[in-house]
């Protein structure tokens, strides 16, 4: 009598020793390309979630320690999730989704904010006193059975739970990719873009980073650091700002960040130009080149904020969503070092709004300037003789989406493959004088607020349709239908082969 259970056992041991194989040779693929060398990005064959390196990698990570937001952890706890869902199966409805009362979330944003309020009118929220900042301790709960999203602030829950066994079980969606601060950690974004050109070597035309992103310098790498300490020494004209220097991690509403004027060239000079000013591993910063010539919207710099949805890593879906213009307060001066004039973050608009001592009806009105959305921007360039019609959907979408697509594929090797994970990210770029668009920074979570009638508009579909479409993706709904009813577009979509999958992006000789 066959012991299937021996079968079974020596099938994943040989798919194992293949994949290993595969993995370590670079020969032997299945898909074969002219270049021998070049990486399979998005045609690489997946490995099993639990024995992939980004699984690894995640493992590693991992803090099992304590509680977290007074959430007890429990490794039974996808076995009880299991026996929940077998016990009492999900009613759908005629179109496959689950109703309000059955989408039980629980969503770690504090009630006043904008996007749990969001989330309530779509869900069923659970464990409303466990939210991120907390700073009141309610008592300690353990994660119910019955959830079946994580919409979470921040990526903490992946640190400190471990996917499969204390959260996100099968059946239950979480709303961060493990591998995310690859995309996110500005020396690491450098880093991809540096080695992923590559590959294009010999077809620029296709991608070169240093047209893409403004040239940026790790200086935490030996040779970068050396590089930027040579441009410095050689500056013939030093009283022009020609970098900005940034923190390359953990900084947000422009924090961490300085425009290099002759004064802080100087103290840069001095401090990496001793013994051991370029030898040190522990530097988290980068220069990255200044981008003096900004187009102006009323003599004010601005730029994009766009949003990047990965509506799944397995199979990989990725889409764009618009997002808005966010434009400085000061007038630009390329040689000032006024926050206000060349910053655009929303943070800092506020910040500068509120020192301005002005009525409450001022501020709203000019907060409402700050925000314009990407049609009326297009209106502005229209009516101005700037552009013809449709230029944003001709170049500045098309452009965005693009460059997404490589950002994704760029960090492939990093995110885990697992069906049950999505993310939003908020991407922006700058616009020269020269209508030439430029890559600045990935950010995680980013903020999505109301706070202009046109942005609370927007953003509140903007999160209802991202639950809907993960909902569809999950129970077998027909996502592309409820896909044609939001302002979510095509990027990537896995489920297709071929070149139908990059949506005209790309074409098969940049592939």
């Amino acid at each position: 009598m066959v012991d299937f259970r021996k079968v079974i056992g020596i099938i994943l041991v040989v798919n194992v020793a293949l994949l290993l194989f595969f993995h370590s040779s670079g020969t032997g693929s299945p898909i074969s390309y002219q270049q021998n060398l070049a990486p399979l990005f998005e045609d690489k064959k997946p490995w099993p979630v639990y024995l992939s390196p980004q699984w690894d990698e995640y493992i590693s990570s991992l803090n099992l320690t304590g509680t977290f937001q007074n959430i007890i952890k429990d490794s039974t706890y996808c076995d009880k999730v299991k026996e929940f869902q077998e016990k009492y199966p999900i009613p759908l409805g005629p179109d496959k989704m689950p109703s309000k009362e059955n989408r039980v979330v629980y969503a770690d944003y504090t009630k006043t904010m904008f996007v749990h309020k969001v989330v309530q009118e779509k869900s069923r929220t659970v464990l409303t006193n466990h939210y991120s900042g907390m700073k009141d301790t309610p008592d300690k709960e353990y994660l119910r059975p019955d959830i079946t999203m994580f919409y979470h602030l921040t990526s903490g829950y992946h640190r400190n739970f471990k996917i499969g066994s204390q959260f996100l079980c099968p059946g239950q969606l979480y709303n961060h990719i493990p591998g995310n601060a690859y995309l996110n950690f500005k020396d690491l974004t450098a880093l991809a873009f540096r080695e992923y050109g590559k590959y294009y070597e010999g077809r620029e035309e296709c991608f070169n980073p240093w047209a893409v992103t403004p040239h940026t310098l790790v200086l935490n790498d030996k040779e970068q650091c050396e590089e930027f300490v040579e441009t410095l020494k050689n500056d013939a004209n030093p009283d022009k700002i020609k970098w900005i220097y940034k923190k390359a991690r953990y900084s947000h509403n422009g924090s961490g960040l300085q425009v290099v004027d002759s004064q802080i060239a100087k103290e840069l000079l001095e401090l990496y130009s001793k013994p051991q000013g370029c030898d040190n591993k522990d530097d988290k910063y980068l220069a990255q080149k200044y981008i003096p010539n900004p187009f102006l919207i009323n003599g004010k710099k601005f730029d994009f904020r766009a949003y990047m949805f990965i509506a799944s890593t397995d199979p990989l879906m990725i889409l764009y969503h618009d997002g808005f213009l966010r434009v400085s307060m000061a007038d630009y001066d390329e040689d000032s070092t006024n926050p206000a004039a060349y910053l655009t973050n929303t943070h800092v608009t506020e910040d500068y709004l509120k020192s301005q001592n002005m009525t409450q009806e001022d501020y709203n009105r000019f907060m409402e300037d700050q925000g314009w959305d990407f049609d009326h921007f297009e209106r502005y360039m229209v009516n101005n003789g700037f552009v013809d019609k449709n230029w944003m959907n001709n170049y500045v979408r098309r452009h965005i989406k693009w460059a997404m697509l490589h950002i994704v594929r760029m960090n492939l090797d990093h995110l885990l493959i697992h069906p049950g994970v999505f993310e939003i990210y908020g991407l922006d770029f700058l616009l020269d004088e020269n209508f030439k668009l430029w890559f600045i920074e990935l950010n995680l979570t980013p903020s999505i607020q109301g706070t202009s009638k046109e942005k609370e508009k927007v953003n509140k579909k903007f999160v209802s349709d991202q639950i809907d479409l993960e909902y569809a993706r999950m129970y077998g709904a027909d996502f592309d239908g409820i896909l044609k009813t939001t302002n979510f577009h095509w990027i990537f979509d896995g489920r297709k082969i071929g070149m139908e999958r990059y949506h005209g992006l790309v074409t098969p000789n940049c592939v």
